[in-house]
């Protein structure tokens, strides 16, 4: 959305959302239970929400994601994140530590895989060799290049 307007403008759910209420709707997309423990102390802000009333005016626009859903993508995006991560360094220490060729990764790692393609140093040529894992699900990843020095 292009404007002019120049200044901050706060964007997110007017909804009035406590900080327990927030912990709940996390656990809840992440599929956990947490007990929550209150300690003594400053009891600080009962909860939070977002005043739309200048987005609206500026723009002529709010929100249409509640916030489960927007918290759903996010911590969606962020658990991808983090497992591409995971998977780039095992594939690293593996290749790095046991010398592995591309066709052996994917059999030590298809079955938990969430890639469908990895880009990985092939140790005879200095090049890349790329391995595809079979079955790759809805989530993929970019292949990217492991640099095992």
């Amino acid at each position: 959305m292009a404007s002019d307007f120049g200044d901050p403008l706060n964007l997110g759910s007017d909804r009035l959302v406590t900080i327990n209420q927030l912990a709940d709707i996390v656990c809840g997309v992440a599929g956990v239970t947490l007990g929550k423990r209150h300690i003594p102390g400053p009891q600080g802000v009962r909860g939070r929400n977002s005043d739309n009333i200048r987005l609206r005016r500026v723009l002529g626009w709010e929100p249409q994601v509640t916030l489960e859903k927007g918290v759903a993508e996010t911590y969606q995006w962020i658990e991808d994140q983090v497992r591409q991560h995971l998977e780039m360094r095992r594939c690293c220490e593996l290749t790095r530590h046991e010398a592995l060729t591309p066709q052996d990764f994917v059999a030590q790692t298809s079955s938990a895989s969430d890639f469908v393609q990895l880009s990985l140093p092939n140790p005879s040529s200095g090049g890349a060799s790329t391995a595809t894992a079979p079955g790759g699900g809805a989530r993929t990843s970019r292949a990217r290049r492991c640099s095992a020095a």
